[in-house]
């Protein structure tokens, strides 16, 4: 397995302004962040803006109804003169980001849409060039404590009420894959998503490797592989 980066893993200060991947956060892989964000979300931020500082940094800082621009610990406006507007998201828009992208791969299951590809997951095949291989997802669909119902996947109500697992104390153990946002500390599950035989046999093959929580399926990243 292609080892992970560190903010996949450790949670982001509370007061942090900066993504850790240094992307905004319509591109960012940094959910922990973009989910305490969420989490601290009040009734008196209106938007998270983004902001390039001068050394060039990315950061969220949250638009008030004031109309002034605040970091989430303080309630003096911060001054961005001089800094460059990027975008903004409300609160819906940044859960919106942060489903579409994490629950990627879940919702790929869910709504039978891996388009000609192959998937899997443990080892386990779920479509074949496109081809849901049912039995087997429900297999995989077993060992999820997050189940995937078709209809109306769970993962749309725990979305709504996220909350982050915090670590018990300052000294617990590192020994973990990952920290997901919804199931915390997890020790990951691998897939694998290929391109169509047509495009290996035409040199424009890819093979990617998906980095899984084993509790819900959140694609915490992926890795081009193989290639014709």
């Amino acid at each position: 397995m292609i080892e992970l980066p560190e903010y996949l893993k450790l949670l982001p200060d509370k007061c942090s302004v900066y993504t850790r991947d240094n992307n905004i956060l319509s591109k960012s892989s940094d959910y922990l962040f973009i989910c305490s964000i969420l989490k601290n979300w009040s009734h008196a931020m209106q938007y998270i803006s983004i902001y390039k500082d001068t050394t060039g940094q990315l950061m969220a800082l949250y638009t008030g109804k004031d109309g002034n621009a605040y970091t989430i610990c303080s309630q003096k406006p911060f001054a961005t003169a001089g800094m460059q507007f990027k975008n903004h998201f409300n609160k819906r828009t940044l859960k919106l980001h942060f489903k579409n992208k994490f629950y990627w791969i879940r919702r790929s299951i869910i709504q039978n849409s891996c388009s000609d590809k192959s998937l899997k997951i443990n080892n386990i095949s779920l479509f074949d060039d496109g081809e849901p291989l049912r039995d087997n997802i429900e297999s995989l669909n077993k060992n999820l404590h997050w189940h995937i119902q078709q209809k109306e996947d769970i993962r749309d109500n725990f979305i709504e009420h996220l909350h982050l697992y915090m670590p018990h104390s300052d000294n617990e153990s590192l020994e973990y894959d990952a920290f997901c946002p919804v199931d915390g500390p997890v020790n990951v599950i691998i897939g694998e998503l290929k391109s169509p035989a047509w495009t290996w046999r035409s040199l424009c093959g890819r093979c990617y490797e998906l980095i899984l929580c084993p509790r819900c399926l959140g694609l915490f990243s992926l890795y081009l592989t193989k290639m014709s």
